[in-house]
């Protein structure tokens, strides 16, 4: 995978935007000719370049132990629940408490995250995400990397048909606004690889992206 990803990065401006931190990101992929935005977008790096979303820096880090420690405190007892420091955010994952206790452990989230008012609890695929009540995303921070890259607007990039296409990873039916869909991730590293050769043999002159993207996904 990492591979495919570096080629799709030496032909195309590539990002990649995560919940957890950046480090630990680029850890996981450790290339240098890509984007990388960790922490819901709050931290993100060029390949020439870091820099944070906005100045929080400062604030998140000396809130964020507190609540850290607060969060380990009352999981501790959940068999399973594990707390997640992702450098601006947290993350209490759930994925293996029994079902019984999930509950049980959201109840005690949201109660002990009440007194922190600067934070928002949102909820993902078996975690709570606990971050800045700010107006920052994932989705913002696609919008800052592709105006910042020179292109049009990221959401009617993303929208139009012709200009983006989005695609959900999943091996069974799912409702979701992409249009597209792989199954697995072998899937997503045969697409990669085949927009790659695509840019590197093809470029624009002898088919469309698009007329590319119809073949190659369903």
């Amino acid at each position: 995978m990492r591979s495919a990803v570096r080629k799709v990065g030496k032909h195309f401006p590539t990002a990649i935007i995560s919940g957890r931190s950046r480090d630990k990101v680029f850890q996981f992929v450790r290339l240098n000719n890509i984007y990388y935005a960790g922490s819901h977008g709050m931290d993100i790096s060029t390949p020439s370049v870091s820099f944070y979303y906005g100045n929080y820096k400062h604030q998140t880090r000396t809130i964020d132990e507190k609540i850290k420690v607060m969060l380990q405190e009352i999981t501790r007892g959940i068999k399973g629940a594990m707390v997640e420091d992702n450098k601006f955010c947290l993350s209490v994952h759930f994925r293996c408490v029994n079902e019984d206790n999930v509950v049980v452990l959201k109840e005690k989230v949201e109660s002990a995250m009440k007194s922190y008012k600067d934070f928002r609890i949102s909820e993902g695929k078996e975690v709570m995400e606990i971050r800045p009540n700010i107006n920052w995303d994932k989705g913002l921070a696609l919008q800052y990397l592709v105006d910042t890259l020179g292109f049009e607007n990221s959401t009617e990039m993303i929208k139009n048909i012709g200009r983006g296409f989005p695609i959900v990873v999943s091996s069974t039916p799912k409702e979701t606004e992409a249009l597209y869909s792989l199954r697995d991730p072998i899937e997503v590293m045969s697409f990669l690889i085949s927009i790659a050769k695509w840019k590197k043999d093809c470029g624009y002159k002898k088919t469309s992206l698009f007329g590319m993207f119809r073949r190659l996904i369903r």
